[in-house]
């Protein structure tokens, strides 16, 4: 127990630290600084940082940054560690990912028993017609409900509600939100979340997380706590601070002494690559999506060229 009270005292040692880091240069643009802590059941503990400033979203991590223009449809890519970046147009990123998906899907396919082939192909090709889907929400069970519930808290001064993420009777998620703080009623929330879709698993969040019950709600205010629910132990997010401030433009750009790395050198990295990226510290282990009959496949046409 002490050693979990020290790491949470660093936690929030380090949030301090990245708004002191990030102030002295958010000032010329409104926006959002929000930080968030996470933990997992295994003890591990990370954090994300999220700027906002008009159509511009900034997401950081310690191994990555993800950063979103919406208004000219390019992403940018930041690694750290290996001091690269790349920065192009978000529909060229998803036909150079999906072409990769296709080989290494192809390349597995051919090293399984000849018998289990033919299945495990129909299953990859329904997660990957998914993936390209407009309307990724159909990978939703039927029964899937968000619930408001009559419990209130305090999370950093604000009022919060408390909902129930379910299947059937079954409570995935527990999430906490507050309606005093809405940092993302001005961001097109539908685009930027097809945009990230090329960075996210299938599973049952991320699934969820698009649907247009959760759009509304996070437009309407700000997720403070979620808590996913598993039966070996609970991961859990928490806004550790969060403010309004002013954004400088220079925030959204790739720092000037990374390397800019071509397409398939970055997917490389972040696929598995030599210099694969490990997942951060406390990201949780979330519960895989159930493959659906093929009467369910996607409605709307598949994203061409398209987390």
């Amino acid at each position: 127990m002490p050693e979990m009270l020290l790491r949470l005292n660093r936690i929030k040692t380090i949030a301090a630290i990245v708004l002191l880091v990030f102030l002295p240069i958010l000032q010329v643009l409104g926006g959002w600084l929000i930080v968030e802590q996470k933990s997992d059941r295994f003890g591990n503990f990370g954090m994300q940082s999220t700027i906002i400033s008009g159509q511009k979203v900034r997401i950081e991590h310690q191994t990555s940054t993800f950063i979103f223009n919406l208004d000219s449809n390019q992403t940018t890519i930041i690694l750290p560690r290996q001091k690269v970046y790349w920065r192009g147009h978000h529909d060229s990123l998803g036909e150079a990912l999906y072409r990769q998906l296709d080989i290494q899907i192809s390349l597995m396919i051919a090293q399984l028993p000849e018998k289990e082939r033919d299945k495990v192909a129909e299953e990859m090709q329904f997660l990957t017609t998914l993936m390209r889907s407009h309307q990724p929400d159909s990978l939703l069970p039927d029964h899937f409900r968000i619930v408001a519930t009559d419990s209130v808290t305090r999370i950093l001064n604000y009022k919060c509600q408390k909902y129930l993420f379910s299947v059937d009777s079954l409570v995935v998620e527990e999430i906490w939100m507050t309606s005093e703080l809405k940092p993302w009623d001005q961001i097109d929330l539908r685009r930027l979340n097809q945009m990230m879709r090329l960075f996210n698993k299938p599973n049952l969040y991320s699934a969820y997380r698009v649907s247009d019950e959760w759009l509304t709600m996070l437009g309407k205010g700000l997720l403070m706590r979620s808590v996913a629910i598993n039966s070996l132990g609970n991961s859990v997010m928490e806004v550790s601070a969060v403010r309004q401030t002013n954004v400088r433009d220079e925030i959204f750009l790739p720092p000037d002494d990374y390397r800019k790395a071509g397409i398939e050198e970055m997917l490389n990295i972040l696929m598995g690559g030599p210099e694969a990226i490990k997942p951060d510290a406390g990201e949780p282990e979330l519960p895989k999506l159930p493959v659906k009959p093929r009467t369910a496949s996607p409605r709307g046409s598949p994203l061409g060229p398209p987390y």
